[in-house]
């Protein structure tokens, strides 16, 4: 027979269960359960293109494209797939992008379409802007599950990045919950202030003005900025700075080389060119820091190429400093299509 006291023991331990694994299953049905399906339904803000973007990495259609441009915005607004004529692609690149970003989005790309036979990453390895608003943004970077969120989380354990060198698991998904359930009507108010009226959303827009871009960002429809707003926006203070690597980012630029090796694609790496300025002459140690440092990472690696042959390009091609407008996307696809010819379409994966 057992005493009361063994009862008690007993009792308390299941208490002391009940109470980890509650919050643990509890943490997994918010997850798993709502958070995918409300990212999808509801996130339509901000850039129209979003929404219907994770909708078309997800699609399981059969369709195949030759190449696949991931990035951050400066890849987006940089390459349109109407003016890559050598191929057909599509434009899958972030705002605040990174490798991260890039990373996720390839990966669930590849779940649902064929491997293109090559994967563009056309950015900037402006990591420390991208991670400070990693919590802002990561529904655009294709993290939208529990299993996505700790894998995020796993993969930085014990290698000193982000997120596990800045913060504890249990405090990094709750920061992720809370930052789900309050952007979309934060940046939908934002969107409204900026244009100063209510917006209304419509999923046929979304739809019909992704395809017709196939993802390109048309910058020629925004106010370009001019004089020192040209250039003084948060984003571009690392630019006037020697460059610095991230682990975080070199950690990710190998993932997607593997990834891409292991379904028997090329990736090729763009640093997107900036405006030609004094502030790009200031910019030469960050550029050309940068281009050594990605040729470091991908040596000896057949399969990858950087291409970072044009650090600058002519200042009329630019909404801001290392954003172009139609006429500088225009030149620079060409420019690009050119290169996708000789370094990558045709040629067989290592």
């Amino acid at each position: 027979m057992n005493h009361p006291r063994e009862m008690t023991q007993k009792a308390k331990l299941s208490l002391v269960a009940g109470g980890i694994l509650l919050p643990i299953c509890l943490i997994y049905f918010i997850y798993q359960n709502l958070l995918d399906r409300y990212t999808q339904s509801t996130f339509n803000f901000a850039d129209l293109t979003f929404a219907y973007e994770h909708q078309v990495i997800r699609e399981t259609d059969g369709s195949r494209e030759d190449v696949v441009i991931l990035g951050d915005s400066t890849g987006k607004s940089a390459l349109n797939p109407e003016e890559l004529h050598s191929t057909t692609s599509i434009n899958l690149a972030t705002n605040v992008g990174n490798a991260l970003s890039s990373f996720y989005i390839m990966n669930g790309y590849l779940r649902h379409h064929p491997a293109p036979q090559c994967f563009v990453l056309s950015f900037q390895y402006n990591w420390k802007h991208s991670y400070q608003h990693f919590f802002e943004w990561m529904p655009y970077y294709d993290v939208l599950s529990l299993s996505d969120l700790v894998s995020v989380w796993s993969r930085s354990v014990g290698k000193d990045f982000f997120p596990a060198d800045r913060m504890g698991f249990f405090p990094y998904l709750a920061k992720s919950l809370m930052s789900y359930l309050r952007l979309n009507d934060l940046h939908l108010a934002e969107l409204q202030s900026a244009l100063g009226r209510q917006v209304e959303f419509s999923a046929d827009e979304v739809r019909s003005r992704f395809i017709a871009e196939k993802g390109f960002q048309d910058n020629s429809v925004r106010r370009h900025l001019a004089g020192e707003d040209f250039f003084n926006l948060d984003f571009h203070i690392p630019y006037f700075k020697n460059f610095e690597a991230s682990p975080a980012e070199d950690y990710y630029l190998q993932q997607m080389a593997e990834l891409t090796r292991a379904h028997h694609a090329n990736l090729l790496i763009v640093a997107t060119p900036a405006a030609e300025s004094e502030e790009a002459t200031r910019s030469s140690a960050f550029f050309s820091g940068r281009h050594e440092h990605l040729q470091k990472i991908f040596a000896g690696k057949a399969d990858v190429e950087v291409f970072n042959e044009e650090p600058v390009r002519p200042r009329s091609e630019y909404f801001d400093f290392t954003h172009m407008n139609r006429e500088g996307a225009l030149a620079f696809s060409r420019r690009l299509d050119l290169e996708l010819a000789k370094r990558c379409l045709g040629r067989k994966a290592i």
